[in-house]
């Protein structure tokens, strides 16, 4: 495929510049400078976000989307294009996603198509802020959208397959943070002190109880205490839970804050229960998904996808319009997401382009 924009050296580019959501500074910058070559766009930006209007004339719009921000993970692939920025790594592969997108946009413009689009290039993804910052703005409220569409990369799957499947493709989830407020003492006294951390360790016992064939309880943080000789006043748990509806989602914030009260009342601690970020779960359109089956070109393989416990924000437009999210095939790789080494191939740019512009 021929594109007017080089895609692999604008991966690489924005490869080495990751940056925190909602602080995607330079990449906003670098993405509106490329987009100034088509003269035919209306850009438009929110924060650091960045909405693209492509008007054929009236009618409805197809929003295309791809997230900014990356990870506070420190690079290890040792390619040539590596990080720049210490502590920080596009190691979800937005990347790729930013330098699809601008590829369906140069393919778009060249090809003079026939339709209303929007590109959504959306800041913090890994948040969980980014879809819901456009969504609360009003920003889409001009325009009447009759599709959402994204893709995401998988290290599951080989260049050249993309996989999907109808329904609820990702979870809903849900960040929490215990914050236990006990009583300090001596080591040598631990009866005069109401110790934070040991109820901090039961109450880790009891979230584990929670999970189920269909929730995910997982707690990722535990901090607490001063000294080995002190019996620990405080303890602050963060973790996250998973589940595939929302009322499953409200249920197991209920039952949290149940094991809260028992813990409370079993070592006569005080706990403050705080519920982050939310992230919706994303539902795939029927009649898109069928879409996207049919209509995917030659030499693009189609493999029917399960449910995965993935949080995804694109679950935020989703729940507000027909929406449709794949994952693109990067190369099977021992090193998955989130990981400092990992790398998709850079050959499935093309292949998401592809992907993306059937559904046009």
């Amino acid at each position: 495929m021929e594109f007017a924009i080089n895609l692999i050296k604008i991966r690489e580019n924005l490869h080495k510049i990751p940056e925190a959501g909602l602080k995607e500074f330079s990449t906003q910058k670098y993405l509106l400078n490329i987009l100034k070559q088509f003269d035919c766009l209306q850009v438009m930006t929110l924060q650091t976000g960045i909405l693209v209007e492509y008007s054929a004339g009236s009618g409805a719009y197809k929003l295309f989307r791809a997230d900014m921000d990356a990870l506070p993970v420190e690079e290890k692939t040792g390619v040539e294009f590596t990080s720049v920025n210490s502590g920080w790594m596009h190691a979800c592969g937005h990347d790729i996603h930013m330098s699809v997108l601008l590829g369906l946009i140069d393919k778009v413009v060249s090809n003079k198509v026939n339709a209303n689009l929007l590109f959504l290039f959306q800041p913090a993804e890994e948040l969980g802020l980014g879809a819901n910052l456009f969504v609360d703005s009003g920003l889409l409220d001009k325009y009447e959208i009759e599709s959402v569409i994204a893709l995401h990369v998988s290290p599951e799957y080989e260049v050249g397959q993309v996989a999907c499947k109808s329904g609820t493709i990702f979870a809903t989830a849900q960040e929490f943070d215990f914050e236990i407020e006990g009583k300090s003492s001596h080591a040598a006294k631990p009866h005069l002190g109401k110790d934070a951390l040991l109820a901090g360790c039961e109450l880790v016992k009891k979230l584990q109880l929670l999970r189920e064939d269909e929730d995910r309880v997982c707690v990722g943080e535990f901090n607490s205490g001063v000294a080995r000789n002190v019996v620990s006043d405080f303890a602050v748990i963060k973790g996250t839970h998973r589940s595939l509806t929302k009322d499953c989602r409200e249920e197991l914030n209920k039952r949290l804050n149940d094991v809260a009260t028992t813990i409370e009342s079993e070592f006569g601690v005080k706990i403050n229960l705080k519920f982050g970020a939310t992230t919706c779960e994303v539902i795939n359109n029927q009649k898109l998904f069928d879409k996207f089956v049919s209509k995917l070109p030659k030499g693009i393989e189609f493999i029917e996808a399960g449910i995965d416990y993935t949080a995804e924000d694109f679950g935020a437009l989703s729940l507000l319009y027909p929406g449709l999210l794949f994952w693109l095939g990067v190369g099977k790789q021992k090193f998955g997401l989130h990981n400092g080494k990992f790398l998709p191939d850079s050959r499935a740019i093309d292949v998401g382009v592809s992907s993306l512009y059937c559904l046009i």
